[in-house]
């Protein structure tokens, strides 16, 4: 009996524990002089191993998310990479370090 609930236990542990790889695509765009990466809001679950790739179509553009301390510099028709274990619930601001007046967005962490 007792191994048949520490097998029941470690089940649920087991679900509990259950983090998922997201892949999230990027695209810096431009529409009458404000610059943004869209989507702008990127939603995802606490625990989830978070794959960000940043497309830049022209220009050089800033990246960052300072809760999980990511700053990056994306150079014209390039990819960027960025990755990260979303381990803080909440509303974190995604914004340009190069520039404050681009349009920022949101990563919700649930």
């Amino acid at each position: 009996m007792k191994k048949l609930m520490l097998a029941a236990f470690l089940c649920l542990l087991s679900i509990n524990s259950y983090s998922a790889k997201r892949v999230i695509q990027l695209v810096n765009h431009q529409y009458e002089g404000v610059k943004q990466w869209l989507p702008g809001t990127i939603i995802v679950n606490q625990g989830d191993d978070v794959e960000i790739h940043l497309i830049n179509k022209k220009g050089i553009h800033g990246f960052r998310i300072k809760a999980f301390n990511i700053e990056e510099t994306v150079t014209s028709k390039k990819v960027k990479k960025v990755t990260f274990k979303a381990s803080k619930k909440g509303i974190h601001k995604i914004d340009c370090q190069m520039h404050g007046a681009h349009v920022g967005g949101q990563l919700i962490i649930q």
